[in-house]
């Protein structure tokens, strides 16, 4: 342990000033951490947070079924809560959803943009994928009928959350080898309801169905009562 004139402290190494007046060196190869405790969080290596630092990674690690809090101008930012759960702008989960992500603001800025800056044609997007495999590099085929990812438009009616309308994308068939049959489906709720109707869908055809799930016709207009129809 060394301590400078200037108050500067290095732990297994000469400190160096223009880093920190706090320098760590851990001789040999493995992980150095700084690890912070108290008399609730108990003593061990399994207990409280580290800090830590390799050739390869440097991070946070919490090691107590509790939340990670982030601030700035001495006011929480951002959470990520015991379950894995990365919130922004709020402490808790908005209206007790268990989404992974999730981003609360009281005005306007209550939005979130994503731009590409490149001299081609590729624009910024969304990538739904989904697996019936457990696992990140999991390839298990899907099956016809199955989500692939959709977007939900939910409101507050004075109670809970309702959802008001639906945009999903599901598999049209029976998937194979760089073979993915989709369809688009679009769901409204309707005045009294309190979830969402299918109300329109193009299929892996390119057929367009309003109002109805099937047709052996390219474009067909099902009323609501089953009685007024255009079909070709």
């Amino acid at each position: 342990l060394r301590i400078t004139s200037i108050g500067d402290v290095g732990v297994n190494v000469t400190p160096v000033t223009n880093r920190g007046p706090l320098h760590v060196h851990r001789v040999s190869s493995s992980d150095v951490h700084v690890h912070l405790t108290n008399t609730d969080t108990g003593t061990t290596a399994n207990d409280g947070m580290s800090v830590f630092a390799n050739d390869n990674h440097g991070g946070l690690w919490l090691r107590e079924n509790g939340d990670m809090l982030f601030a700035t101008n001495d006011t929480e930012k951002l959470r990520i809560d015991s379950s894995g759960r990365l919130l922004i702008g709020t402490t808790s989960t908005v209206n007790s959803f268990t989404d992974t992500l999730q981003l609360f603001k009281a005005d306007s800025t209550a939005a979130i943009t994503v731009k590409r800056a490149s001299d081609n044609a590729y624009a910024p997007y969304f990538n739904f994928i989904k697996s019936r495999g457990s696992t990140n590099s999991a390839a298990t085929v899907l099956q016809s009928g199955d989500i692939m990812g959709y977007i939900r438009f939910s409101g507050t009616d004075g109670t809970d959350t309702a959802e008001a309308a639906v945009i999903q994308g599901v598999v049209d068939g029976t998937p194979g080898n760089n073979d993915m049959p989709g369809r688009l489906v679009f769901y409204t709720t309707a005045d009294g309801a309190q979830n969402a109707t299918e109300r329109v869908r193009i299929t892996s055809d390119g057929n367009l169905l309003v109002g109805t799930t099937s047709s052996a016709g390219r474009f067909c207009v099902q009323g609501a009562a089953g009685g007024v129809a255009l079909q070709t």
